[in-house]
Parts: C-alpha cells; sequence; structure tokens
C-alpha cells in the first residue's frame, strides 16, 4: 500500500523545492574601515570561490582557500536598492563570531555580477561580487 501511495504522489507532481543557489565569487575585497569611502573599480581582487547559499537551513557557505561557514539568524531588513533587493542579517560564523551578512540579488540577469555578499564583523569586511556558476 505504501507504494502505491508513494507511486501516485510521484506521477502526481508531487514537487519538493529546495532553496539553495551556488555563485562563484569572482571578485573579492577586503576593508578594514580606515579609509571609510566607496570602493574603487582597481580595489578589487581576483576570486576563485564557490559561494552557496542555503535559505532553507539558512546558511552561506563559501568555498575558496579557506572555507567559511556562517549561519543566518535574523533577517535585519529588507530594501528595495532600485536595481533589485538587499536582505541584511544578524550572522554567526563557525568560530562563534557574529557579523552582519548583506546579500544583494540584481534584477538584471544580463550583467556579469547577479548577486553581492558581504561579510562584516567590527573590524573589517569582506565584499563578493558574484557570479552564475
Amino acid at each position: 500500500m505504501k507504494y502505491l501511495l508513494f507511486i501516485i504522489a510521484l506521477f502526481s507532481g508531487a514537487v519538493s523545492y529546495c532553496q539553495v543557489t551556488k555563485y562563484k565569487a569572482y571578485q573579492k575585497y577586503w576593508d578594514d574601515f580606515k579609509l571609510n569611502k566607496p570602493i574603487s573599480e582597481d580595489k578589487w581582487d581576483s576570486a576563485n570561490i564557490v559561494v552557496v547559499m542555503d535559505f532553507t537551513k539558512m546558511k552561506v557557505r563559501t568555498f575558496g582557500q579557506e572555507t567559511g561557514d556562517f549561519d543566518l539568524i535574523t533577517l535585519k531588513d529588507v530594501k528595495d536598492i532600485g536595481v533589485g533587493k538587499s536582505y541584511i542579517y544578524e550572522g554567526v560564523d563557525n568560530s562563534g563570531d557574529k557579523c552582519l551578512i548583506g546579500i544583494q540579488f540584481y534584477s538584471d540577469k544580463t550583467k556579469r555580477t547577479i548577486a553581492g555578499l558581504k561579510i562584516v564583523y567590527d573590524e573589517f569586511g569582506l565584499y563578493f561580487r558574484l557570479e552564475e556558476d
């Protein structure tokens, strides 16, 4: 009987959705907050980092020379930024340090940068430009 129910569910279009997206960070910027100026284009460094955002488990993971594992604890703010949406989360890294995690999704998917990720601690911030992987 349970096999019959499984087969009926399978063919009736029962679909499970997962909110996991994977990106490639192709540029990064490390900021120590000493200059307090917008980031100029020549300050971005090349990167080859895989970023996985799992909104089912509320996690962001980065895979590069070092692996980062961040929990998204509380959604603090959502903004329409004109070219897309920005989400700000209170987060914590795998060492237990608190941080703010900003995720921007851009509306124009024809450009190289379709999303942005920033991880901000008290002393410094890490910024990533993301493209489809």
